[in-house]
């Protein structure tokens, strides 16, 4: 396994695999924003959303890929563009394939995650991840600190209500 950094250069043919990766994720029930059934068109215009932000330095995008060059996971990290936040980025979207979980994927991606934000001059991390969701023990296992809950926070793909839990961390 190994990252690799999305830029101008490769970020165009990583996204029919990130589209598949999103839609795998949404119908396996993940609350990542989007709903069940996967509308396609919606996820295409949010991957070329988020190429133009990485070709603009506005994000940063990671993808994990397997020793045969399949993507088995993903994260972004989206420093504060606000003056008074510069030293402060949102860790976002952090999807690792059905087929990948369970092997130690999660961590890798945050580590990598973390290790980018370091480069970036940022100090303060955050994220939200759905209550009693498997996110939540990844994230406290590797030191993130949760502070609050907001019930009711989004809808699950099914449709239900769920409360998000958020988290910060320190590096």
């Amino acid at each position: 396994m190994h990252e690799i950094w999305l830029d101008t250069t490769n970020v165009d043919e990583y996204i029919p695999a990130l589209h598949a990766l999103l839609a795998e994720a949404v119908a396996e029930g993940a609350s990542i924003g989007f709903m069940w059934p996967v509308n396609h068109d919606e996820i295409a215009a949010y991957w070329r959303d988020v190429a133009q932000s990485v070709s603009l330095h506005k994000k940063h995008l990671v993808v994990v890929v397997d020793n045969q060059g399949n993507m088995v996971g993903t994260a972004q990290l989206e420093p504060s563009p606000k003056e008074n936040g510069r030293h402060r980025a949102e860790v976002q979207k952090v999807i690792v394939a059905v087929h990948a979980r369970n092997r130690g994927l999660g961590k890798l991606l945050m580590r990598h995650i973390e290790a980018r934000a370091k480069t970036l001059g940022r100090s303060m991390l955050f994220l939200d991840t759905r209550v009693d969701d498997v996110g939540e023990r990844l994230y406290e296992s590797m030191g993130w600190v949760k502070f609050g809950v907001a019930p009711d926070y989004a809808y699950s793909p099914d449709g239900t209500l769920a409360g998000s839990a958020f988290y910060f961390k320190r590096i």
